[in-house]
Parts: C-alpha cells; sequence; structure tokens
C-alpha cells in the first residue's frame, strides 16, 4: 500500500496510458471502418453516375465510364491497409489523389463518348497518381 501512495501519479499515468492506448486502438478501428464506409459510397456514386450518363448518352458507352468505380473501391482498400495508425494528413492527400483520378476518368469518358479529345486530360491523372503516392509515403513515413 506505502507503495501506491508514494508513486500514486506513476500508477494512475501507468493505469490512464494502458486506458489510452486502447480507446487509441479502437478509435482508429471505428475511424477505419468510416474511411471504407466512405470509399464504398464514392464507389456506389461513380456507378449511378456511369448508368445516368449512359441512359442519356443514346447508347453510346465509354469504358472509363463503366469501370470508374474501381478506382476508389482498389486505391481505398490499399490506403485504409497502408495507413493503418490513420495519419490524417496521409488520409487527406490520399483521398484527394484518389478523387483526381475519378474525376480524370470521368473526363476522359465524357471526351470519349463525345468523339473528342483534349491535350489536358493526362494532366488529372499526372496530378492524381502524384497526390496519392505523397498520401500514400507521407502515412508511411509517420508510421515509422
Amino acid at each position: 500500500m506505502e507503495i501506491i501512495l508514494k508513486n500514486e501519479k506513476l500508477v494512475t499515468y501507468f493505469i490512464l496510458g494502458n486506458r489510452c492506448n486502447y480507446l487509441k486502438g479502437h478509435k482508429v478501428k471505428i475511424e477505419n471502418k468510416y474511411r471504407f464506409l466512405r470509399y464504398i459510397i464514392v464507389s456506389v456514386c461513380c456507378i449511378i453516375i456511369s448508368l445516368l450518363y449512359s441512359i442519356f448518352s443514346h447508347g453510346i458507352y465509354s469504358n472509363y465510364m463503366i469501370y470508374m468505380f474501381v478506382i476508389p473501391l482498389i486505391l481505398g482498400i490499399i490506403s485504409i491497409l497502408i495507413n493503418r495508425n490513420n495519419n490524417k494528413e496521409g488520409n487527406d492527400l490520399a483521398f484527394c489523389g484518389i478523387l483526381t483520378l475519378i474525376i480524370g476518368t470521368f473526363l476522359k469518358g465524357v471526351f470519349e463518348i463525345a468523339g473528342t479529345g483534349s491535350p489536358y486530360q493526362v494532366i488529372y491523372f499526372i496530378i492524381g497518381c502524384l497526390l496519392y503516392l505523397f498520401g500514400i509515403l507521407w502515412s508511411l513515413k509517420h508510421q515509422l
């Protein structure tokens, strides 16, 4: 009993420290579920946009529009698996990269359906890949 009274702050810190680590681990699992749900919702929105656009495109379709939902699904799962400790900056950069790739894919599909093109479409893919890569690298840097 004397040891506990003399080191009361140390014992309290030890108990609260373990509790905080447990809560932090629980919080990370919940945030990963929300991130996964966010990528599923974005994928479903891509499917809905693709279906609506194909209805009004007079029977012409583009593979870029049809498979646009794969980008947030695959890259989002990879991002969740790599960034297990939930680094906010890494998550945000990766998510911005995924959104940029989706917009670039959507525009590529629209231009393909319209029968035209633009030299600026490549910029979306380059910037999207760089943002995603920087987000993943940022997350890996802060995991070490």
